[in-house]
């Protein structure tokens, strides 16, 4: 998904422009990013590194409408050539 939305190339250069400037695209970006930086935390192998990192079922719903609603805006936009 962020491959195919040119996330992380155009990460660092979105979130620098302020908020009010963004495009619909733009926001978009961010909102895919963010989510896979939340998620991230959880599969690290270092469980140093996790070891707070715990989702109660508010959240794990949360994330799975989330990633739910992107897959579906992906497939949407790969069917229309987009």
């Amino acid at each position: 998904m962020r491959a195919h939305y040119g996330v992380v190339a155009a990460f660092d250069a979105i979130s620098k422009k302020p908020a009010k400037e963004r495009s619909k695209e733009e926001r978009w970006a961010l909102r895919v990013q963010h989510m896979f930086n939340w998620l991230s935390a959880f599969e690290h192998d270092d469980s140093e590194a996790i070891k707070d990192c715990t989702m109660d079922r508010a959240e794990a719903i949360d994330a799975l409408v989330d990633v739910a609603g992107k897959l579906h805006r992906l497939a949407t936009d790969r069917r229309a050539g987009r």
